[in-house]
């Protein structure tokens, strides 16, 4: 698998960059969570149906909903041992939101800051 870079493929030297088993792994759970983190609501299996929700459930129901998700999907990986995916809302008023995944892949704890954008949902 290459390295991606703003979704991008990253080139150096004319020559693609080639992942370890590790980093690929990341990238695609980086790549999962960013496509959950802006479609979730609009897809049945995870979706909050939006009018028949709206007002009624808080915030930490929602992140939960979406946390539960990310675990369920992230675990399914091979050696990875889902040990916590934070969200942090950049504002109380709009719908931005980072994450902060951290999990063991085969013994060795990664961590990683995934970029905030739009949450749809919160």
């Amino acid at each position: 698998m290459f390295k991606m870079e703003n979704e991008d493929l990253k080139i150096d030297n004319n020559d693609f960059q080639i992942l370890t088993e590790k980093e690929k792994v990341l990238q695609e759970i980086k790549e999962k969570i960013k496509l959950i983190r802006g479609t979730y609501n609009l897809r049945e299996e995870i979706g909050i149906p939006w009018l028949d929700y709206n007002g009624q459930l808080s915030d930490t129901e929602r992140d939960n909903i979406i946390i539960a998700y990310m675990y369920e999907r992230i675990s399914g990986y091979k050696g990875v041992d889902v040990s916590s995916i934070n969200i942090e809302k950049l504002k109380k008023e709009n719908r931005e939101a980072s994450f902060k995944i951290e999990f063991i892949y085969f013994g060795e704890k990664v961590s990683s800051d995934i970029e905030g954008g739009v949450f749809n949902g919160i």
